[in-house]
């Protein structure tokens, strides 16, 4: 049986917000500010976790948010990779988003991420 892949690495993938249209706009990897302004009567933030991790927790200025959905990536094999989270933000114009996990498998360890939202 193959074993849980420990947590790699955690990130943000997308934002999008009445400002964007309801269109995302994705985070490329290194990113540390979003290109465009967000914001209005909503937003939310999309978050990658490789490998398994605890839930996580996420902060928009200081603030926790509530996750709304999740989706799962799977290899060819069938085996769990990827956990992709989606947080509300509804009520915030841009921000400092901030985003942690500890490895659920393997050595002990906590992975971090950071994101400005432009308003």
């Amino acid at each position: 049986m193959p074993q849980a892949m420990p947590l790699q690495e955690v990130r943000v993938i997308g934002v999008c917000s009445e400002k964007s249209k309801g269109e995302w706009e994705e985070i490329k990897k290194g990113q540390s500010m979003t290109r465009h302004s967000h914001g209005g009567s909503f937003l939310r933030i999309a978050t990658v976790d490789i490998g398994y991790g605890h839930s996580g927790v996420e902060k928009m200025n200081s603030s926790q948010l509530k996750q709304y959905d999740s989706s799962i990536e799977t290899d060819s094999s069938g085996i769990a990779f990827a956990f992709i989270k989606y947080w509300n933000a509804d009520g915030y114009n841009g921000g400092n988003f901030t985003y942690e996990n500890d490895t659920l498998t393997g050595t002990y360890c906590t992975k971090s991420t950071r994101l400005l939202i432009q308003s």
